[in-house]
């Protein structure tokens, strides 16, 4: 018989950073395998131990150079069963400069979430220093930290290319002036797209009465046909110029299969690129690697994670990096018709048309009336009596399943 005995601890982090949010499974401890090799029969046993009596706190902390009330999330490492993070609560929280000056947050929510208590930008050239006391009485301060240069986005652009799996489709890419010292840089963005319910119809059928089953179709509907979505990105993009020797940022960071729904209408697309130290950019490089990681035992611990928040007693774990940096944004709109001419149409599901016929067999209840209460639109009339009208599944009828009728207030058509 062969006992394998796997011992490991599953740390879970939840990490939020400006419009970036992913979660990354670390392993740590160490695999002990426990052979033994009796002649009867080969069984292989796999015990999994977890334990979480040194928990772990996440700090995400950036300044920029932005005048807003900016923010801080403080949350605990998870077990892997576990569903949502656990968040650190009732911290004081604050901030310095290297002339004096305070900046206290306070907590807005249950999510961990401290924000300032007034709006203040970070100035360039000034030292900051990050202090967190905890409920628990743990004090984590960070090292002190100032700006790492200046760049100014210049333009965004798109163009058509292939992937490295041949796939056609679009780059987005960023493009910056000469930089003032600035050669690590991290992109976050919001992108909000155009969608257009492609089995619209101003037309719609009203049960009247179910038993017996009864209908009308009346012109006049409350779906709608288009509407905007919005969403932040989720990866952690990064980018140097220092490897390819520049002195200004010519960067895809975003590509889009040309089927993509995303981008078969109108997309816009807000990009802020944030000037990194080469030690900031060290360490989203490392949890770059471990999110991206298909390995989960890949033996990484939080230690290895270089950070610059030192906690008073050395026994406790952090995770986080304090950052100050420069930031610069720029908005940028593209139509699909900029690129193609074959308007194809992408939609966010798979639409289908059905056609349930008006009666079941025997005292079966009706098909129509069982599809329309299951949330399926009126589309066209059918082919005959037997089968009245063709029905589209909701999404596809009315986009509000996905989006919001109502235009943002920077959206140019």
């Amino acid at each position: 018989m062969v006992v394998k005995i796997v011992e490991f601890t599953e740390v879970k982090l939840n990490l939020t950073s400006g419009l970036t949010n992913f979660k990354l499974v670390i392993m740590k401890k160490y695999i002990k395998f426990i052979l033994l090799i009796l002649l009867v029969s080969c069984i292989d046993k796999v015990d999994l131990i977890s334990s979480t009596n040194n928990r772990t706190l996440i700090i995400d902390a950036v300044i920029t150079t932005e005048i807003k009330k900016h923010q801080i999330t403080l949350s605990y490492s998870y077990d892997f069963d576990a569903d949502e993070p656990t968040y650190a609560k009732n911290a004081s929280v604050g901030l310095t400069d290297e002339n004096g000056n305070s900046f206290s947050f306070q907590q807005i929510n249950e999510k961990g979430v401290y924000e300032a208590t007034i709006p203040f930008k970070a100035e360039e050239n000034i030292a900051y220093t990050l202090v967190v006391n905890t409920e628990e009485g743990k004090t984590y301060t960070s090292k002190p930290e100032e700006t790492s240069g200046t760049s100014t986005i210049d333009k965004i652009s798109v163009r058509t290319g292939t992937d490295n799996l041949d796939n056609d489709g679009v780059y987005f890419t960023v493009e910056t002036q000469d930089s003032d010292d600035a050669k690590y840089f991290k992109y976050d963005y919001v992108e909000t797209f155009r969608i257009v319910a492609p089995y619209w119809t101003n037309e719609r059928l009203i049960v009247e009465s179910i038993q017996p089953f009864e209908y009308r179709k009346e012109l006049g509907t409350d779906a709608a046909k288009v509407c905007y979505v919005s969403n932040s990105s989720k990866d952690i993009i990064i980018h140097d110029i220092v490897s390819s020797n520049n002195t200004k940022v010519n960067f895809d960071f975003l590509f889009y299969k040309k089927n993509n729904y995303k981008i078969n209408e109108r997309h816009s697309i807000l990009l802020k690129q944030r000037v990194q130290s080469f030690d900031a950019y060290n360490y989203y490089k490392a949890l770059k690697k471990i999110s991206s990681s298909d390995d989960v035992f890949s033996g990484v611990q939080p230690g290895n994670i270089s950070n610059n928040i030192i906690p008073s007693d050395p026994n406790d774990n952090v995770i986080g990096y304090f950052e100050v940096s420069h930031v610069s944004t720029k908005r940028f709109f593209f139509n699909y018709t900029d690129l193609y001419n074959d308007m194809e149409v992408n939609y966010i599901e798979d639409c289908q048309l059905l056609n349930p016929p008006l009666s079941g067999e025997l005292l079966a209840p009706s098909p129509l009336l069982l599809s329309l209460q299951a949330g399926n639109l009126y589309y066209a009339d059918g082919a005959n009596a037997a089968v009245p009208f063709t029905l589209v599944t909701e999404g596809c009828g009315d986009c509000r399943k996905y989006g919001n009728t109502e235009k943002p207030n920077f959206w140019i058509d």
